[in-house]
């Protein structure tokens, strides 16, 4: 009964959100193993959220704390640093924006004993439009997420496969083309971490991306010489979404192992924090769970609108 209403309340602050469809500000690439973004599960996230080049708008509010069962309920909303927020610390676009085709990644988890509060950054993979690159040249300086970036090849496929064949520019090579560009700073696109791990500043050539044509854009991938990449270059188009997860909640796992569990694995959303807290108990289930792992979120859908509880949250393989 307590889950019930506490999950009744959520759903009540929430509903009364305005629509809104602002995302946060870009911040650096991200090198984790993930799929191309993809919208796979139509009708569960928002159909009018597209992946967009320029995100414009600001951050969720600091964490408020978490609605508790019974009473009144909190208010529909508080000043937080000049926004308005909700319950959980979040503005209105948290609820329309569209996680279905995101990377999202945990941030942070509080327990509430019954229901969990995690935070979430949400990463958009980078794209140009066709017309931004039919013009490009080898060594052009162009523009990416407004940081400049130099053309160094660009590339077609031998007869071997592999993209050796080299062009003076996309228009000799083709749509088809890979277009190789290295950041001018590698601040722009990588963090300190991410520079450091990977020798960035020794061998900054290493630090190049490709851009690979796919449906109707250039998509931008680190491990842009495979025909299927993987390794997308992302940014941050929502910071600090925060959302609920309850026994309700059904998340896909990737890593464990299907001799025991067979295939479409799932459990819910409280065993698999409690789990993921767990590293003894993990190998005990053979059931594996990574700090960094990305994932698809799909939120509870009622009344219309969608609320603050995660209906599903699948892991993102990451071979």
């Amino acid at each position: 009964m307590k889950k019930r209403l506490i999950a009744l309340l959520l759903v009540f602050v929430l509903a009364m959100l305005p629509a809104c469809s602002k995302s946060a500000n870009p911040s650096g690439g991200n090198g984790d193993v993930t799929q191309a973004p993809k919208d796979d599960n139509a009708g569960k996230s928002d159909p009018t959220s597209i992946v967009t080049e320029d995100p414009t708008s600001a951050p969720t509010g600091e964490p408020a704390e978490a609605p508790a069962a019974g009473g009144d309920g909190p208010e529909d909303s508080t000043e937080d640093n000049g926004y308005d927020v909700d319950a959980l610390g979040n503005t209105p676009d948290v609820y329309t924006f569209n996680y279905g085709v995101a990377e999202s990644y945990i941030r942070d988890v509080t327990d509430y004993g019954d229901h969990l509060v995690v935070t979430f950054d949400a990463m958009y993979q980078i794209l140009m439009h066709i017309e931004d690159l039919a013009d490009v040249k080898v060594g052009d300086t162009i523009y990416v997420m407004d940081k400049p970036v130099v053309v160094t090849d660009i590339l077609t496929l031998d007869d071997d496969y592999n993209y050796t064949v080299e062009h003076e520019s996309v228009e000799e090579a083709g749509l088809y083309a890979r277009v190789i560009c290295l950041p001018e700073n590698l601040a722009d696109f990588y963090t300190a971490e991410q520079i450091e791990y990977n020798g960035f500043d020794e061998n900054p050539e290493y630090a190049s991306f490709g851009f690979v044509f796919s449906d109707d854009a250039y998509y931008a991938f680190t491990d842009w010489t495979w025909d299927d990449c993987y390794v997308p270059m992302t940014y941050c188009a929502m910071y600090g979404a925060k959302l609920v997860v309850t026994e309700n909640t059904k998340v896909s796992s990737c890593y464990y192992d299907m001799d025991t569990y067979g295939f479409d694995f799932t459990m819910t959303g409280t065993e698999y924090f409690k789990l993921r807290e767990d590293e003894t108990a993990q190998e005990e289930r053979k059931i594996w769970i990574h700090d960094d792992t990305g994932y698809r979120i799909y939120l509870k859908y009622e009344d219309g609108s969608y609320t603050g509880e995660i209906d599903e949250l699948n892991e993102i393989y990451m071979p």
